[in-house]
């Protein structure tokens, strides 16, 4: 079905109350294709908010057609989700405090658009392992942690090495981390650092759920304490971080963002 027989199926029905009958179908089918089960009790409510989505997917993608947005967005697993849940389960990036003094802070100097690369794209220098799917966990922080140590460790060696997001969930609390409640990027390096490495994804695969810390032969350790050299920085603007991003290799930059748009991505 395309965008635009879409965004006229959604807006011909959305003033109706209750369940549209006409998306019984594709109900039945998104359930089907993301093996969704809900008890009586919660079905309408998860119908209604699913129908919400929709049609603000709808919405969004015929003003992307007009040129008013430079993407379009597509129905995915998170389509009963509300925001607040969504941001709730998912969002679990912690930002570092940036010091009174000012000192974390990088400011611009005047640097322009015509600075910055037109475009960077990291993966065919051979730095990011495929996308990984963090599930209903908020370890969005322990994900960033490790993505940022591959693409350090592939500039050091020339190895990229998928690392496990399930070690920092399950070993770095006494950190201050929170597992799948949230946590701090620099936190997890202070972790590596301090454990003298990080385990592989093979060997410690992820399980979406934390199960405290696990016991490994030494052997299979990513030793990476030389490499694991950081700090935390803001940025006065946007230019900014887009320029730092596009020319330094294995910088990660975390975003709290409550904009719904992120959860309808396609390839979310």
């Amino acid at each position: 079905m395309g965008p635009l027989v879409l965004a006229v199926l959604v807006a011909t029905t959305a003033s109706s109350g209750g369940a549209d009958l006409a998306l019984e179908g594709a109900w039945r089918g998104w359930k089907g294709l993301h093996r969704k089960e809900y008890l009586q009790e919660e079905e309408s409510f998860r119908r209604s908010v699913w129908e919400k989505n929709l049609q603000r997917i709808a919405q969004h993608n015929t003003e992307a057609s007009l040129g008013r947005h430079s993407f379009h967005l597509a129905m995915n697993h998170y389509g009963d989700l509300t925001d607040e849940e969504f941001n709730q389960r998912l969002n679990g990036f912690c930002p570092d405090p940036i010091p009174r003094d000012g000192k974390g802070v990088v400011v611009s100097q005047g640097l322009s658009v015509r600075e910055v690369p037109k475009e960077v794209d990291w993966r065919s220098k051979g730095y990011v392992t495929p996308v990984k799917n963090q599930g209903h966990c908020g370890a969005c922080w322990a994900f960033s942690a490790t993505g940022a140590l591959e693409g350090l460790m592939f500039n050091k060696t020339g190895k990229l090495v998928s690392l496990s997001e399930q070690n920092l969930i399950d070993c770095s609390t006494k950190m201050g981390n929170h597992g799948c409640r949230g946590g701090y990027i620099t936190k997890a390096f202070e972790y590596v650092r301090e454990n003298g490495g990080i385990d592989s994804e093979q060997d410690y695969p992820y399980l979406e759920q934390v199960r405290g810390t696990r016991s490994f032969p030494k052997g299979i350790i990513i030793i990476i304490i030389g490499l694991c050299v950081f700090r935390a920085v803001a940025f006065d603007n946007t230019l900014l971080l887009l320029f730092y991003c596009m020319t330094h290799q294995s910088r990660h930059a975390g975003f709290h963002i409550t904009k719904s748009q992120v959860e309808h991505f396609p390839s979310v």
